[in-house]
């Protein structure tokens, strides 16, 4: 028998999240990176728990872990205030960096010099973009992760690269999060495979993500023809704009 579990958790769910009874220390934590991001961090379980012995409670208990899901919720604590002048059109964020899949131990299938653990990640981007426009992507759009200065101490991260990322071409929202505002939301998902969890280091993705972007008005159907023609209007007055692609960049301290 196939059993689905599905649950929402707010940030005041997860930080009340404690021991059985309400006792002891939250088991999520908040730790501030920098002066623009704050993490709270955790693992999520599920554990099948069975008596002893099968007919009779001795107030011990059998556990098994179904699952063990590590989870990071990111919060940039800067809002950008978007406009039609052109200051701050347009914004990228990370907003969540998880676990999808932990691979093997790399010691068991490679031999006793392996230590490595590998799984694979995901990225969540938020774009946000003024004046009625929306973001979109081609193959001919470019993906880049530049780790210069961003590990610890200053030095360079060079756990990732560049080639680590696949960077989806489509939003995971078809529309706009907010398909009638003068505002654009929109999230993207970059898809980190076989990343390493050495001894040493960890994982670290800290360092600097860049992504194109082409520009486009919203459709007359969702926003009608005066908001069209006021973003048209836009976009023919600043040819900077209308004749380039957009590169969006966001800095991410995760580690």
């Amino acid at each position: 028998t196939t059993l689905e579990y599905i649950g929402k958790f707010s940030w005041t769910d997860l930080r009340n999240c404690k021991a059985y009874g309400g006792n002891g220390d939250s088991y999520t934590s908040v730790m501030q990176t920098d002066a623009n991001w704050v993490n709270l961090t955790g693992s999520f379980y599920i554990n099948l728990v069975s008596p002893f012995w099968y007919d009779q409670d001795y107030g011990f208990y059998r556990v098994y872990q179904l699952i063990s899901q590590p989870f990071v919720i990111a919060v940039s604590k800067v809002v950008n205030v978007l406009g039609s002048t052109g200051i701050n059109l347009m914004s990228m964020s990370v907003i969540a960096v998880y676990k999808q899949e932990e691979g093997p131990d790399s010691k068991k299938e490679y031999g006793t010099n392996a230590k490595d653990m590998y799984a694979d990640f995901k990225l969540i981007l938020l774009t946000e973009c003024s004046d009625y426009m929306m973001l979109a992507r081609t193959d001919d759009d470019t993906f880049e992760f530049d780790g210069t200065g961003a590990g610890e101490s200053n030095t360079d991260n060079t756990q990732v690269v560049t080639g680590d990322f696949n960077a989806e071409l489509d939003p995971e929202n078809s529309d706009c999060l907010n398909n009638k505002g003068f505002i654009c939301s929109q999230l993207w998902e970059i898809n980190a495979m076989n990343i390493a969890c050495t001894d040493a280091k960890g994982r670290d993705f800290s360092g600097e993500y860049t992504l194109t972007f082409t520009k486009e008005c919203k459709s007359v159907a969702d926003i009608g023809q005066d908001l069209y023609d006021h973003c048209d209007t836009f976009l023919t007055n600043h040819p900077q704009l209308d004749d380039n692609r957009i590169a969006l960049s966001t800095d991410l301290v995760w580690r």
